[in-house]
């Protein structure tokens, strides 16, 4: 049961690291936030 909930919700650590990743980008200046952000989008859309 905790496997499939871990499946479905997902890995407790992996969304600590995104959610402090996501602070970093937040904290750069615009001039690398924005081509970051892009190539966040452009990677999304291509299901990477």
């Amino acid at each position: 049961m905790g496997d499939l909930i871990r499946k479905i919700v997902g890995d407790k650590a992996d969304k600590q690291r995104w959610l402090a990743y996501k602070a970093r980008v937040d904290a750069l200046p615009a001039a690398y936030r924005s081509p970051l952000e892009a190539l966040e989008r452009y990677l999304a859309q291509r299901g990477w």
